[in-house]
């Protein structure tokens, strides 16, 4: 499990930035859960939360199938920031503070 980090309030703003996917590539680790199904644990790269996202088993598997490759031979399945902190703007309903990278899948 990655060290949790300080949650940093930033604004919400639905944003991808090339490092965040590496960062949590770097900083992951994925558990197997209840059955086939896994959780990601991670820390957000934009606001600095600890995140356990989960991966259920036929979404992930049918992500998995049809997500883009990339160039390793994988797929990228997209995954979002679903902390509870406070984030300014953030439209009701929705959590995190709108950060989003792909999770490589191979």
């Amino acid at each position: 499990m990655p060290t949790p980090t300080s949650h940093q309030p930033v604004t919400y703003q639905e944003i991808t930035e090339p490092f965040y996917a590496t960062e949590v590539a770097q900083n992951h680790t994925l558990e197997e859960a209840y059955g086939d199904d896994y959780v990601l644990i991670c820390t957000c790269p934009r606001c600095g939360a600890a995140l356990d996202v989960e991966l259920f088993d036929p979404v992930y598997r049918a992500a998995a199938a049809g997500a883009p490759p990339n160039t390793a031979g994988g797929h990228a399945l997209p995954v979002s920031c679903v902390c509870a902190g406070e984030h300014v703007g953030r439209p009701e309903g929705r959590s995190g503070c709108g950060a989003y990278w792909p999770l490589e899948l191979s």
